[in-house]
């Protein structure tokens, strides 16, 4: 899940993982959150899935990597994110795809949105 969450944050531009935990901070956090501690690690992922590549950036003193998307990237998480949501009463994951349906046609999102509330409406 992190990953796409990663790849997504990716489609609105280059970021380094400092900013993508300050995105995740502000918007996917009060559902799903990751720790920096997990976030470098799913990087050095997408990175080996050539997903993702960095150039290097030196900004004052500091030293760092900056991300952007590759166009295979760009096919994983749009494949990903147009799956039909599923639902756990447990989890919220399926609030971190509805998060990025701005990337889907309007008619996609809306048919998985109404997929979606048949699975949880109560069988009458």
């Amino acid at each position: 899940m992190l990953e796409f969450i990663i790849l997504g944050f990716l489609m609105n531009g280059e970021k380094s993982g400092y900013d993508l935990k300050q995105w995740m901070t502000y918007s996917t956090s009060y559902f799903f959150d990751a720790s920096f501690g997990s976030i470098y690690p799913a990087l050095k992922r997408l990175e080996s899935k050539r997903l993702v590549l960095f150039h290097e950036s030196v900004e004052g003193s500091k030293y760092k990597k900056v991300y952007r998307i590759t166009e295979s990237g760009k096919e994983a998480f749009l494949n990903w994110v147009a799956e039909p949501v599923l639902f756990e009463k447990s989890r919220q994951d399926h609030l971190v795809k509805i998060f990025f349906y701005e990337f889907l046609p309007k008619e996609n999102a809306i048919a998985n949105l109404k997929a979606l509330v048949k699975m949880i409406e109560p069988v009458v």
